[in-house]
C-alpha cells in the first residue's frame, strides 16, 4: 500500500520468501519490456533484479523507485500526482497512467480472501491496482503465503482478474483448480 510506516516495518518482514517471488516475477519480465511497478517493499526487492535488463521502460507511481531506476540508467517514468510518502495517487495520478501502455503491471498484496477477493485498506492503492489491471496487457500479483485467508476494506479485484499471480503456498493445485483463468507460479 501507500503508507510509508507500513513499507518500512514489512521491508524487513519475509524477507526470503519475497525475494522468491520477486525471482519468478523477473523471469517473466522480458527485454525491452514496458512494465508498471506499484512500489511497495516486495517490488523494490524486485527492481534489483530487473537492472540486467536490456531496453526496459519502467513506468511507476513511486518516487523511491523512480530514483532507483534513474540512478541506474533505466528508462523511467514516473506519473504525477498527489504525493503520499513515496507513493504518487489520486485522481491526478490516474488520469496520468491512462496516458501510457503497458506490457505487464506488477503488485504485490497484503490481503486474499478465500473467495479470491484481493483488497487493501488503503483506497489509493485499490483505485491503482484496478486500473492497472484493466490497463496492462497481463497482470502480475505477488502474495506471500502469510497474507492469503486475509480480507481488508477496499477491494483491488479478484485473483480471476489477475492473468498470472506468483506465491509460495503449498497448494497451488487447488488454486489453479480454483481459478483456472489465472496462471499460478509456486515460488520454492
Amino acid at each position: 500500500g501507500l503508507d510509508e510506516y507500513s513499507v518500512t516495518i514489512r521491508e524487513h518482514e519475509n524477507i526470503e520468501n519475497k525475494r522468491k517471488l520477486c525471482v519468478e516475477a523477473a523471469k517473466l519480465i522480458g527485454d525491452q519490456s514496458t512494465i508498471f511497478l506499484i512500489g511497495s517493499s516486495t517490488t523494490y526487492i524486485l527492481s534489483t533484479l530487473l537492472l540486467g535488463k536490456a531496453d526496459l521502460t519502467v513506468i511507476t507511481s513511486d518516487l523511491k523507485l523512480a530514483m532507483h531506476f534513474g540512478k541506474n540508467g533505466v528508462n523511467c517514468y514516473c506519473i504525477g500526482g498527489k504525493v503520499y510518502g513515496n507513493a504518487i495517487a489520486g485522481a491526478v495520478a490516474i488520469d496520468e497512467l491512462r496516458r501510457f501502455h503497458m506490457d505487464l503491471c506488477i503488485f504485490s498484496v497484503s490481503a486474499i480472501a478465500d473467495d479470491g477477493n484481493i483488497s487493501s485498506r488503503d483506497e489509493n492503492f485499490a483505485q491503482m491496482v484496478r486500473e492497472l489491471i484493466h490497463r496492462a496487457d497481463k497482470s502480475i500479483c505477488l502474495c506471500v503465503a502469510d497474507n492469503w485467508g486475509k480480507e481488508k476494506l477496499i477491494s483491488c479485484g479478484n485473483v480471476a482478474d489477475i492473468d498470472y499471480l506468483i506465491t509460495d503456498r503449498e497448494d497451488i493445485q487447488q488454486l489453479r483448480t480454483k481459478f483456472p483463468g489465472t496462471q499460478f507460479i509456486h515460488a520454492k
